[in-house]
Parts: structure tokens; C-alpha cells; sequence
């Protein structure tokens, strides 16, 4: 039997093409980066259990802030955010 508690359907902000992830499953919420597979953007989706999302990267980038050294992603202050 096929495990399908790690996939995650969509529609993609950038063009309204699918998004498909599929995804362990295991360590979750976590922010993952990837490429709309329609127009190439690059989007970032909230991988959860109960409300997963997918943003444009510049959507993505007005809420969190991302460290790529460290590979953390962390929500911005309201007061940061604008």
C-alpha cells in the first residue's frame, strides 16, 4: 500500500498551474523551496498536517526571514514585517 500522508496538492499563486509535493511526512511545519513546475518561479511552500501553503517567493520573503547559512526559516516581528 502506497503512503500518501506526505503529498501535497495545489494551485501555484504564480500562474494557477498544479503544485505537487511529496514529502516525508515526518518533520513538519517546514518551509520548503522549489520551482513551479508550469512557469519555472520560484515558490515556497508550508509543509503541514492541518493548512499547508505555497507563496510566491516575494510573498514568502514579506512574512519570514531566511538564513541559508544556518538553513533556518523564521516568521518576521509585525513590526518587521511591515
Amino acid at each position: 500500500m502506497t503512503d500518501l500522508s506526505g503529498i501535497i496538492t495545489g494551485i501555484a499563486p504564480c500562474c494557477g498551474g498544479d503544485v505537487w509535493l511529496v514529502e516525508d511526512g515526518m518533520d513538519l511545519p517546514k518551509a520548503i523551496p522549489h520551482k513551479c513546475d508550469d512557469c519555472g518561479a520560484k515558490l515556497w511552500t508550508i509543509s503541514s498536517r492541518v493548512n499547508p501553503m505555497t507563496f510566491t517567493e516575494a510573498e514568502f520573503l514579506e512574512l519570514y526571514d531566511v538564513d541559508e547559512g544556518r538553513k533556518t526559516v523564521t516568521l518576521k516581528t509585525e513590526e518587521a514585517a511591515g
